[in-house]
């Protein structure tokens, strides 16, 4: 394949964060000197934002007005990206050779850009990425291709040239239906509860580690 672009989702595969947002609540309660039930990270790790605050409130009588729930959440998250974000095992490397090799990197991150770009930052990972996109920013969710399309547009690629870099099958399933190769990297946490099988449907490489990367000259869909 002739790789003109490509397009990495950021939690989970370029950094290794996933776990940070999946014990996001249980922090933020015990930041709040309250303490959690058994199994709450479990229970979080599948809710979106809004539905922990409405837990946060029902379940566990925090008395705060929902933005200053959710501006406390991410602050945690915030100060996880400026003082404790790691790259995940082995991406340092596929990037390298991207990058060596001329071709245009973007992110697509359903995270707000303001809290993840200063850990970009500080990683150095920003040398490699022409722009971050945020799901926020362009309007839609990962359950609309709009972030991969705006991406590959803004690089000047197109659907036959650029691949899409995912740990999260449902991600990844949105990408491959709209046309695009989809590059798997494992995750423990995006598999949870998940159907396995679907990696096999949405990815046109699966990845359990960056250390099975093929390399640029033996990449082949």
């Amino acid at each position: 394949m002739d790789l003109y672009g490509a397009i990495f989702d950021m939690d989970g595969t370029v950094v290794d964060s996933m776990e940070m947002w999946r014990t996001l609540g249980v922090r933020f309660l015990e930041s709040l000197g309250k303490t959690p039930r058994a199994r709450a990270n479990e229970q979080f790790s599948i809710m979106h934002l809004e539905d922990i605050v409405k837990m946060l409130h029902e379940v566990y009588g925090v008395d705060l007005p929902d933005n200053e729930v959710i501006d406390g959440m991410l602050e945690l998250a915030a100060d996880y990206y400026n003082n404790e974000i790691c790259y995940k095992p082995g991406v340092e490397r596929v990037l390298d050779e991207l990058k060596e090799a001329g071709v245009h990197m973007c992110i697509a991150t359903a995270t707000n850009r303001t809290i993840c770009e200063p850990g970009l930052k500080k990683l150095g990972a920003d040398k490699y990425f022409e722009k971050v996109f945020s799901c926020d920013e362009v309007g839609a969710d990962k359950n609309s291709p709009l972030i991969y399309r705006t991406a590959m547009e803004f690089m000047g690629g197109n659907r036959e040239n650029t691949v899409v870099f995912e740990d999260h099958p449902n991600c990844a399933k949105t990408a491959f239906d709209d046309g695009f190769k989809v590059i798997g990297i494992y995750d423990k946490f995006t598999l949870v509860g998940r159907d396995e099988g679907l990696i096999d449907r949405v990815f046109s490489l699966y990845m359990p580690t960056y250390d099975e990367w093929p390399g640029l000259e033996n990449l082949k869909f």
